[in-house]
């Protein structure tokens, strides 16, 4: 058989399924290319057989290691020399947090709750696909996010009542910085996310579902332009809503990471949160006709298009 490579993110744990501390892997899909794109939000490749058999939870494989491991104990890295064998863990397990998770969760600098919109997770007819994921990426782009961590998850139907009511609950009475909700934001009649997310933000931020869709279309499917997703302030809490495709939700968070420390920081009030390379306007250099003809009328120099 021919051998395929899947994109994971590797953690390190201290059950990895075999009641002993080690790696584990959790796929985020199939490697489409050789582009560097389609590495967003993994930090290794899975090395395969294309045998058509579903791998068990628990079998171990050779991973190549694109970027660092999630948090590894210094005094527990395997040699430098040995080849590093990951384990595949199910959903549920990813999604689970072990005694070092929940005491990172206590002390994060930014609080992440995931909220999984779906009648049919929430009732039992299938598994929830898109929350684990969603839970991986944020936690594998901590240190990107200014020390993020997932604190809560939840799943609801599409009901705009009860998803409203989630989402005040996290936001006036668990005080979480971020939320992401996962479903509910296209044509279909029980597509409610962005109506119930409007109705309990103050303010809205237009952007973030700019670049979604933006992101969305250059790598995934023309339909993102279908999207009505919502995102906005409440509070000091920011609520974005997002696809609930598995794979859609990494390509999203990955494009929004560049940005999202800076809004974490001005929602905690930090006005000296700038971008590197921003200069302010009072010194920036003039750069059209009229604010250098303003600038030499201000200081009685007379205007620059006088002749």
């Amino acid at each position: 058989h021919r051998m395929e490579f899947h994109r994971a993110v590797i953690r390190w744990v201290l059950d990895d399924g075999s009641g002993r501390p080690g790696y584990v892997a959790e796929s985020t899909g199939q490697q489409a290319s050789s582009r560097l794109l389609s590495m967003k939000s993994a930090n290794a490749l899975l090395e395969v057989q294309s045998s058509g058999q579903i791998l068990a939870a628990g079998a171990s494989v050779q991973a190549i290691l694109i970027s660092d491991i999630t948090s590894p104990p210094l005094d527990k890295l395997p040699a430098a020399s040995s080849p590093i064998s990951s384990h595949i863990v199910s959903s549920a397990k990813s999604a689970s947090a072990d005694a070092p998770q929940v005491a990172a969760s206590q002390n994060a600098e930014v609080k992440v709750a995931i909220l999984t919109v779906s009648d049919t997770v929430s009732s039992g007819g299938g598994p929830d696909r898109s929350g684990p994921r969603a839970v991986s990426v944020v936690n594998s782009s901590s240190e990107k996010l200014g020390g993020a961590f997932v604190v809560a998850t939840a799943v609801v139907p599409d009901e705009v009542d009860k998803i409203k009511e989630i989402l005040v609950k996290w936001s006036d009475i668990d005080r979480v910085n971020l939320i992401l909700t996962l479903g509910g934001t296209g044509f279909t009649p029980r597509d409610v996310t962005p109506e119930a997310t409007k109705s309990v933000i103050e303010k809205e931020v237009p952007g973030l579902a700019f670049v979604m869709i933006q992101e969305s279309l250059k790598v995934v499917t023309p339909f993102a332009m279908l999207s009505r997703a919502a995102c906005g302030i409440r509070g000091s809490t920011l609520i974005i809503n997002m696809p609930g495709n598995p794979n859609a939700v990494a390509e999203c968070m990955e494009a929004l990471l560049p940005a999202l420390k800076h809004a974490m920081k001005q929602l905690k009030g930090d006005k000296r949160e700038k971008n590197p390379r921003h200069i302010p306007h009072a010194e920036a250099a003039p750069v059209d006709q009229w604010e250098r003809s303003f600038r030499a009328a201000s200081s009685g120099g007379g205007c620059s298009c006088d002749p």
